[in-house]
């Protein structure tokens, strides 16, 4: 089957030889033209259920990435929640470290592969 850009091509071409006879229609050209219209017809069903199809597929995908969504984020709320509790868990069994310059304490607890610390920060604020 011919491309949609062609069928048009076709009968536009098919148009333009009737204009240039005056508006004479040979039967051949009519046939023609009938032809062309099936053609145009199959190619634009066509189209249209290609677009119902991506179209599930698209809503397909915004509902698994939704649902890929929460996943990640019931996952990143348990982590933070996990980060509270050994937080918790450092500044009330760890080991004060040395002061800063400005005097305040951080905590650490050593583990077999590592350590785990606070760290003390300041913000400040800039008027422009």
């Amino acid at each position: 089957m011919s491309s949609l850009y062609q069928i048009s091509e076709d009968i536009l071409a098919t148009f333009n030889e009737i204009e240039a006879n005056e508006g004479e229609v040979t039967e051949e050209q009519l046939e023609f033209l009938e032809i062309k219209q099936e053609e145009l017809q199959e190619k634009l069903t066509s189209y249209k259920k290609a677009i119902r199809v991506w179209d599930a597929d698209i809503e397909a995908c915004k509902a698994e990435e939704k649902r890929l969504k929460a996943a990640r984020q019931v996952k990143e709320n348990r982590i933070d929640k996990l980060k509270d509790r050994m937080l918790g868990a450092v500044l009330q069994f760890g080991y004060e470290g040395k002061p800063n310059k400005k005097g305040k304490t951080n905590h650490f607890y050593e583990l077999p592969d590592g350590r785990i610390f606070t760290k003390t920060t300041e913000s400040t604020e800039m008027n422009e």
